[in-house]
């Protein structure tokens, strides 16, 4: 998903999810949890947006 929405550029998510070939839903609740760990922004005109060119994570498996 990430990959497409930089690749297609600003996006709704019905667009993304017509693109996908996946229901609005499913690409809805996916679209929430990527904008709360900062992967998807909104434009000003409140279209979705992926615009880094690569995303590095690092996850810690110890408390």
């Amino acid at each position: 998903m990430l990959k497409k929405l930089h690749q297609t550029g600003p996006s709704s998510v019905r667009a993304l999810a017509k693109t996908l070939l996946r229901d609005y839903k499913n690409v809805h609740q996916d679209i929430e949890v990527l904008e709360r760990a900062g992967l998807v922004v909104r434009t000003a005109d409140r279209r979705l947006s992926a615009p880094w060119g690569k995303v590095v994570a690092e996850i810690s498996l110890a408390a």
